[in-house]
């Protein structure tokens, strides 16, 4: 379980403050009360685990002393109190400090605590001077309201970096969406377009130029069209024409002509967005490589229509031997039999076994042969 003080550097933690470079809106607040209060003398003080740092200082002439010698640690047993030294030579627990003794010999002491909206205390406005001098209950409001001003300058200053790191983490993480889909549409060799009507501008993914084999550059419907093999076109317009009079979604297939001559096959489908008239304004779709698709599908194709080839042949072909052998038991049950003729059947019954086992031989080989043809991956040997 954490302490009070383990919190209270926990809450100071998340403003991110310490040991950080002066900033214009805390040295202004410092001057100000110097010339307000009129005292040489005045710091915003950041009361660290064993240290006193100064955000913003005029007079002392250092960054940080240690919290043992500090007067601003007050504010951590009394952080509701507005500490007032008059005469630091007439109070017994100053008059041998350090700072009173030595730079910036300190005669007069006045500080309030700086305190985040949920009671922890981060540190203390002061204001200090070499003479001993009075403080009345108007400057005691004055030195208060200059340290709400710190304070929220403060809370400020964090919601500001809370929310450019915020910022940079939802950029990291579109960065980061982004990259994963630009990798799906890589794997999937499916790319992603975008058409404007009103402007007649097209967006094309990092894939679709892949896909069509080009470099990136301006896209324009005419060039699209001329990638599209000459036999699908008319599909695609129409598909398109649709799609822009009717609002009709749809999906289509058809071969897109590399600059080197290749003819791959996509699927190509699209979505409507349309404006507050109901008019269609945009067209917006994928484009998926389904080359290997279709190859399996002829050679499936082929595959069916030669087995039904061969099955046909090899059925006329297998009848022969099973007549034969039908026949040879007929003939056997009318005959009487004797070792001399048995061998003679037996022979018989070899030499159709043979016939018939080299014609499944072959149904076999044939099956395997087209099998393994029909699951090699495209491209292979």
């Amino acid at each position: 379980m954490q302490t009070l003080e383990a919190k209270r550097l926990a809450v100071l933690s998340q403003f991110n403050i310490l040991d950080t470079a002066p900033e214009r809106e805390f040295t202004q607040i410092v001057e100000l009360a110097s010339a307000i209060l009129e005292m040489p003398i005045s710091a915003i003080s950041i009361i660290d685990e064993d240290r006193i740092w100064f955000k913003a200082q005029k007079g002392i002439g250092v960054k940080q002393v240690p919290l043992a010698i500090s007067v601003c640690k007050f504010a951590l047993d009394n952080p509701t109190l507005v500490k007032v030294v008059h005469d630091t030579w007439e109070d017994a627990s100053f008059s041998k400090h350090p700072m009173v003794t030595n730079n910036p010999y300190m005669r007069f002491y006045a500080g309030v605590p700086l305190q985040t909206p949920d009671g922890f205390t981060l540190g203390t406005l002061c204001a200090m001077d070499s003479k001993p001098r009075s403080f009345g209950k108007e400057q005691e409001r004055v030195l208060k309201l200059l340290a709400s001003m710190v304070m929220k300058q403060m809370v400020m200053r964090k919601e500001r970096i809370d929310a450019e790191a915020k910022a940079i983490e939802i950029d990291k993480l579109h960065e980061k969406t982004l990259r994963r889909l630009l990798e799906a549409q890589l794997i999937a060799k499916i790319g992603s377009w975008e058409w404007d009507l009103k402007n007649d501008t097209f967006y094309w993914s990092d894939e679709m130029f892949r896909l069509f084999g080009i470099e990136k550059k301006e896209i324009t419907f005419e060039m699209w069209q001329n990638q599209t093999h000459p036999d699908d076109i008319g599909a695609v317009r129409k598909m398109l024409t649709d799609a822009i009079k009717q609002g009709k979604e749809g999906s289509i297939e058809y071969r897109v002509i590399r600059p080197n001559g290749q003819i791959i096959w996509v699927l190509g489908q699209g979505t409507v967005q349309r404006n507050l008239e109901g008019q269609v304004i945009f067209i917006k779709g994928t484009t998926q490589d389904i080359s290997d698709i279709k190859l399996a599908e002829t050679q499936k194709q082929h595959y069916t229509k030669a087995l039904e080839e061969m099955l046909f042949a090899m059925s006329h072909k297998i009848r022969r031997p099973v007549a034969s052998i039908l026949g040879l038991i007929n003939t056997m049950r009318m005959d009487k039999l004797n070792e001399n003729n048995l061998m003679e059947y037996a022979n018989y019954f070899q030499v159709s076994a043979h016939e018939l086992d080299a014609y499944i031989s072959q149904l076999t080989y044939f099956l395997e042969e087209k099998k393994l043809h029909l699951h090699q991956r495209p491209g292979s040997t």
